[in-house]
């Protein structure tokens, strides 16, 4: 992994950062296979941005992975972060993500590829400073890094037949949004705000 302050210079510039090896692929490997217990016992199915998809909102594995990303996550940005709340998703063929910008509480946002069956890496596309999108490619245990709110981005038609993704978002905590800190809920792992 390059160094921290390299890291937070290409961010900086770009407003995005791909994160290498950001988690070790056998905790990648517990998590995908918690994720599908999941889907057999609880997950909601689809949402508005991925209908076809099964999902879930907070979930203490989930929020537990941000709360313990969060300290690297601030010296990486150079910024006191809040966390807000995890997300994720198992995406399946076919499955694709239009191009959005996200809501005031993914002010600085982390997607990471957990596993799947793929032959080929499924890039996300971010919009860069002049417009144009990028491809970045996430492998299992890479992150994106990269602001949610400022720099639109989206997903081709899925090829493979499952991937699962979590999402952890952040505010900073001297910033304008800090009041979605925990997603405006009491605490992490509270499962949906009221």
């Amino acid at each position: 992994m390059p160094p921290v302050s390299m890291m937070n210079a290409e961010f900086q510039k770009d407003g995005y950062v791909i994160v290498k090896n950001f988690l070790d692929r056998k905790l990648c490997d517990f998590l995908s296979q918690y994720f599908w217990l999941l889907k057999m016992n609880r997950l909601t199915t689809g949402d508005h941005q991925v209908p076809d998809s099964d999902v879930i909102y907070g979930d203490c594995a989930f929020e537990t992975l941000m709360a313990s990303s969060h300290g690297f996550l601030c010296d990486l940005l150079g910024v006191k972060l809040y966390p807000t709340y995890s997300y994720a998703r198992l995406y399946y063929t076919g499955n694709d993500l239009e191009a959005h910008l996200d809501r005031p509480s993914c002010e600085f946002s982390v997607t990471l590829t957990l596993g799947g069956e793929f032959e080929k890496i499924w890039p996300l596309f971010i919009e860069k400073a002049d417009g144009q999108g990028i491809a970045c490619h996430l492998g299992i245990g890479d992150a994106l890094v990269y602001k949610g709110c400022e720099r639109r981005h989206w997903r081709k038609p899925f090829e493979g037949v499952w991937q699962a993704q979590v999402f952890m978002h952040y505010v900073d905590a001297n910033g304008p949004s800090a009041e979605w800190k925990f997603d405006k809920r009491p605490l992490l792992g509270r499962g949906l705000r009221t």
